[in-house]
């Protein structure tokens, strides 16, 4: 059983060991600005911008085409107008004849037989085709010339007059896109301002190589661990069941009598302590992990992201979004940032020490809208807490100051003296 042990315990000194090399990677990578987050977004950035020029091109090329199209119309424009006009007052005046060939309605007189229907005409029809023919001022060829040209003009007039109104989508995409490519690049250059800042991307890599092996070794350590601790479940077994062998041994002899029964109290006594550590430490787990969670999604500026905290035995936290996924490790820096804090406040009202929070640059490794959303979380918590923080003029931006210059109650410079030691200046 003693090999059993020491298997476990070397397991369990391995584990520990391990994830305090863990946290202590994260903290350092942490104050890294996650390098290869940035590369990442970097390289996302590349191709967003090449997708974007690509659909601008796309955009361009399509716009070209319509000019080239309605050129025509614009070009046609005032003479299609004008035909249209004439053909117009042409119908007005019953200048133009139907579409009925004048060479049929002569055969009609001279046949005195309609040659559509058959039938005989009678001296009123007869009238009637004569007056038809002389009233027509043009052929009928000439007839369905026009008409059949009408139509046709009147898309020529169209889209010469929706020219203007058919091209604005064109037009707007095209400044769509370019604020788009425009934010792009404002969002690549501050990339290439922060990786600018890593002097030795290879020993951070290095960093997230080693902390990616001891996640691994810990996996490998905690299968282990589950077989080791069933090896000293069965030999606890063992031991228990030579123990009651020893006992009944012991209480045939009476003078092991009070020995045994000192030995059970103090067993008795043992499993209670225990027992009782075990539960005020879960109990305190619970609360803490439910304190932690209430704090985060109240706080929290993202309400349909994440759903829950769990807190492990050794009060290893993990964050699950709302598909039961795990994210710790991926959400941003501001809500590690937040995460922190929702954890301090449960441990400040669980463990009823509940000071004040003294927070160094609480904004330092947040950017953009972030910052405002962190600012305002900070906000939320010192309604009913206490909290001193220091800023840098740099992170105390005109976004920040919005949000904390109304509610504060003290605001000082601090200032280097000598380049030996901080100065509290007057108030500001």
């Amino acid at each position: 059983m003693h090999s059993a042990e020491n298997d476990v315990e070397e397991l369990n000194d391995q584990i520990d060991k391990a994830q305090a090399r863990i946290k202590e990677i994260t903290a350092i990578l942490q104050s890294q600005d996650n390098l290869p987050e940035l590369e990442e977004q970097y390289e996302e950035c590349k191709k967003e911008k090449t997708d974007l020029e690509a659909r601008r091109a796309d955009i361009q090329k399509r716009l070209m085409a319509f000019v080239r199209e309605r050129t025509v119309a614009l070009s046609y424009y005032k003479a299609a107008k004008y035909a249209v006009t004439l053909i117009d007052q042409k119908r007005e005046e019953n200048a133009l004849p139907p579409n009925i060939d004048k060479d049929m309605l002569s055969e009609i007189l001279k046949t005195k037989i309609c040659t559509i229907c058959g039938n005989s005409i009678g001296h009123q029809e007869a009238e009637h085709i004569q007056h038809l023919i002389k009233q027509f001022q043009v052929s009928s060829s000439t007839s369905n010339i026009l008409s059949g040209m009408y139509d046709e003009l009147r898309r020529i007039i169209h889209d010469a007059e929706s020219y203007l109104i058919d091209k604005e989508p064109f037009l707007h995409d095209l400044e769509k896109i370019e604020l788009d490519i425009q934010k792009n690049e404002e969002q690549s250059g501050k990339l290439v301002a922060r990786l600018g800042k890593f002097p030795d991307k290879a020993g951070i890599h290095q960093l997230y190589d080693e902390r990616e092996h001891l996640e691994e070794l810990n996996k490998s350590n905690t299968k282990k661990l589950g077989a080791h601790e069933q090896a000293l479940a069965l030999a606890k077994e063992s031991w228990l069941k030579a123990q009651k062998d020893l006992y009944k041994a012991m209480s045939r002899q009476e003078e092991f009598k009070q020995l045994k029964e000192m030995i059970d109290f103090a067993r008795k006594c043992q499993e209670i302590m225990e027992n009782t550590e075990t539960d005020i430490m879960s109990a305190i787990r619970e609360q803490m992990q439910s304190r932690t969670t209430d704090a985060f999604l109240r706080l929290l500026w993202k309400k349909n992201t994440y759903s829950s905290i769990e807190l492990s035995t050794n009060y290893d936290l993990n964050l699950f979004d709302v598909d039961g996924y795990s994210c710790v490790g991926t959400c941003s820096a501001a809500e590690r940032c937040l995460l922190a804090l929702a954890f301090t406040i449960a441990l400040h009202e669980v463990s009823g020490f509940d000071t004040l929070l003294f927070i160094d640059t609480p904004v330092a490794r947040v950017d953009g809208d972030n910052r405002t959303n962190f600012a305002e979380a900070l906000s939320d918590v010192s309604k009913n807490k206490q909290i001193i923080m220091t800023f840098t003029p740099d992170e105390y931006s005109e976004a920040v100051s919005k949000v904390f210059d109304p509610i504060l109650t003290t605001k000082k410079m601090l200032g280097l003296v000598e380049e030996k030691y901080v100065e509290i200046k007057e108030e500001v």
